[in-house]
């Protein structure tokens, strides 16, 4: 499922708790960089959560002027995400730190391109080839690769086709059955 770039307008979304390790202020800090140019008037932000900075990230937008440009939802439970999910172009990860990454293999599976955070764990779920990695807390990075996502949508369409087909290959739930399955034949034989 690939979105029309060069429709009326781009919608970069999030799906993520509203905590200080997600830096979803990165997203909305960088947003306001690329709103102030002509050329990105037609940007939209769709943020999908809840937690302790909603009313902070919902000040820091009145207080960049870009509040009629970002829509919030509330929490939304999983099995109903996939509306959501269909309205984004291009989805980011700007955590500075997290366990595993969910929301990447999310992304990937609905083949929206991926721009996330460069820090270790996302590696594990993603490469260069798959996902757009740029320097966590970095504003202006995250802004230029995000125009790069919205000027070369055909490489970045591409990536999001790789990054479902890694997620196939490596996370579905057939894969992970493999995995254990080896991985108890290997314990058994030893």
């Amino acid at each position: 499922m690939f979105l029309n770039f060069q429709s009326d307008s781009v919608t970069i979304g999030i799906v993520k708790h509203f905590k200080k390790i997600y830096r979803i202020e990165t997203l909305i800090k960088s947003f306001a960089i690329l709103k102030q140019q002509e050329k990105y008037s037609n940007l939209k932000s769709l943020l999908i959560g809840d937690g302790e900075e909603r009313n902070n990230y919902i000040t820091l937008e009145n207080k960049l002027g870009i509040i009629d440009c970002i829509n919030f939802t509330r929490f939304i439970c999983n099995d109903q995400l996939h509306p959501e999910y269909q309205k984004m172009d291009i989805m980011v990860i700007s955590s500075i730190r997290e366990s595993f990454g969910i929301s990447i293999l999310e992304g990937a599976c609905y083949e929206i391109p991926v721009i996330a955070s460069d820090i270790s764990i996302f590696n594990e779920v993603g490469t260069s080839e798959t996902i757009t990695y740029f320097e966590a807390g970095n504003l202006a990075d995250l802004a230029f690769k995000i125009k790069g996502c919205i000027q070369y949508p055909n490489i970045h369409k591409d990536k999001a086709q790789k990054a479902r087909k890694r997620v196939i290959e490596l996370f579905s739930k057939q894969a992970c059955v493999e995995k254990k399955v080896n991985l108890y034949k290997q314990l058994v034989n030893k």
